[in-house]
Order: C-alpha cells, then structure tokens, then sequence
C-alpha cells in the first residue's frame, strides 16, 4: 500500500535529516503534492531539491527547490504512450 500522510512525513523527515534546510520549507505543503507516491519517489524529492539547491549554489535547501524536485519526480512518473514507446524501440 502507499503511504499515507504521516507516513510519507515520517519518510520526508528521515530523507531530509542532516539536511541543510531553509526555514521556508513547507512539509505540509510539500505532502499535500505528494499524495499516492511511493517511498522511492518520497527519497528522489529530497535528494533532487537537493541537487537543486547545489545547482543554485545555495546554502541551505528552500521549498522552491522541493516544488522542483516534485515536478520532476512527478514527469518521471507519468506514464508512457505504449505506442510510442514501441515505434521509439523499433527506431533505435
């Protein structure tokens, strides 16, 4: 099963441990975008916000890296046209 909402925060708080974060990150919001994601994605989220906040040479991880993070996570989820992944196989 999928966690809930206190499970994924229990699984946000065990990711961002020892991370650097800016006070302006939101956990409620942040689970509020999260909702029917599995642990994996939850771990991605954090580890991405803070591949982004490198890229921003930023010393301390703010929610909008975490909002990015969420929007890659999500693109990565999406499902893929069999059909299109089929022609893109045959092509390549």
């Amino acid at each position: 099963p999928l966690p809930g909402k206190d499970a994924r925060k229990k699984i946000i708080d065990i990711h961002t441990k020892g991370m650097n974060l800016h006070k302006d990150v939101n956990v409620d919001k942040i689970l509020e975008k999260t909702e029917g994601m599995t642990g994996a994605d939850l771990k991605s989220i954090c580890l991405e916000a803070g591949m982004h906040a490198l890229c921003d040479n930023a010393n301390k991880i703010q929610h909008k890296h975490f909002e990015r993070a969420v929007v890659k996570v999500v693109a990565s989820r999406t499902p893929v046209d069999p059909e299109a992944e089929n022609a893109r196989k045959m092509f390549n």
